[in-house]
């Protein structure tokens, strides 16, 4: 089997396409080549070194192919899905779109999900653009009989990169820096909610999910959540965290309002998904592909993760400006060192409440690196 990873290794997709390759697949990647990503990258791997979001580039270089399975794993609103559609178009037979569990429009705490949920979901833009992106590929696919999709829908996900923790910096390469205020004693942010209850997946578990669906009948033209059973709320992360340095947790809380008011870029994440209870029901995935089962604890992927960062120095990147932010949030008034000026400019601005778009601006015109 032929497959076309339109991405591969992302925290997403990297488990997804070594798993493909265990299974002796031919596993081609579209990617643009980041030094940072080469890490994850097997040797057996095809690779095809282009920009998705340029039609030109990628129709030369996808000339001649054919795939039975596209999986894109980088398209987030309707214009990209267009423009990829349009770019593999006579390439494959069963294109597989990587979407959220965070489109379902959720209208009660203790709901348990099924992918008969509503879908809708307004408050966060992330989440209103990948649902218009399903429904763009359910018309699409209306009349075209000799073709085959298939609609993912992962929840909070992670690889030994990520922190699965929701007040983590937004720049995802610097998700590090939760783990550094930890390791330096400082104050952590905590959304008071009754410990709500969520779901946090390992992608070696989802990606069992995924290969699963690979050229399956029963898949197509369906949509399918796959998420971990396992029962857990967001303290735990750091708690684990806190545990395996033997470090005691210094814990604010916040209500969402009051977070939100303080760092406005969180309210649309909070309000609309992670300061919410969300537990799903994996039935269908479960009676589609017959070995899916979850089996990592959240203890478990964590220290993976902690084990990763420890291990990979060069990924140990801290976001000063978010740590600022969180500094003045918390009322944090412990000294840190700082590696240079610049990253100490960067804290001042975050500490002193200059607006997020501000500091963006100031990052385009390299005022600050």
């Amino acid at each position: 089997m032929k497959i076309l990873f339109i991405g591969g290794t992302g925290r997403l997709s990297t488990d997804v396409a070594k798993l493909s390759l265990k299974k002796e697949y031919e596993v081609y990647l579209l990617t643009r080549g980041s030094k940072e990503r080469k890490k994850f990258i097997d040797k057996n791997y095809k690779m095809i070194y282009a920009d998705i979001r340029n039609s030109v580039e990628c129709k030369e270089k996808l000339k001649g192919k054919y795939f039975d399975v596209i999986i894109d794993f980088l398209t987030y609103d309707k214009n990209q899905l267009n423009n990829t559609l349009d770019i593999i178009a006579g390439h494959y037979n069963q294109y597989i779109f990587i979407s959220s569990a965070t489109v379902y429009e959720k209208r009660l705490e203790e709901e348990i999900i099924s992918e008969k949920t509503k879908v809708g979901n307004e408050k966060w833009d992330y989440a209103y653009k990948k649902y218009e992106c399903e429904e763009e590929i359910h018309k699409y696919y209306k009349n075209k009989k000799d073709l085959h999709y298939t609609i993912i829908r992962p929840y909070v996900t992670y690889n030994e990169t990520r922190v699965p923790y929701p007040l983590v910096p937004q720049d995802s390469s610097m998700e590090y820096s939760i783990i550094y205020r930890i390791l330096n004693n400082k104050k952590i942010p905590v959304i008071k909610n009754n410990n709500l209850i969520t779901t946090i997946t390992n992608t070696k578990d989802f990606a069992l999910g995924v290969v699963g669906l690979f050229q399956n009948k029963e898949s197509y033209g369906e949509v399918f959540h796959i998420t971990s059973d396992e029962v857990v709320n967001w303290e735990q992360v750091i708690d684990i965290i806190g545990e395996y340095y033997n470090k005691k947790i210094d814990k604010t809380f916040f209500s969402i309002d009051e977070f939100s008011q303080k760092y406005p870029l969180y309210l649309p994440i909070l309000s609309g998904d992670k300061g919410h209870q969300m537990r799903f029901t994996n039935e269908k995935i479960k009676r589609v592909v017959k070995d899916f089962n979850c089996k990592i604890l959240l203890k478990d992927g964590i220290e993976e993760v902690i084990n990763f960062y420890e291990n990979n120095k060069q990924f140990q990147k801290i976001d000063y400006y978010w740590y600022g932010r969180i500094d003045r949030i918390c009322k944090d008034q412990k000294e840190i060192k700082f590696p240079n000026k610049n990253e100490r400019f960067k804290y001042n601005l975050g500490y002193h409440l200059v607006p997020d778009f501000i500091y963006k601006i100031l990052r385009k015109v390299r005022v600050i690196k």
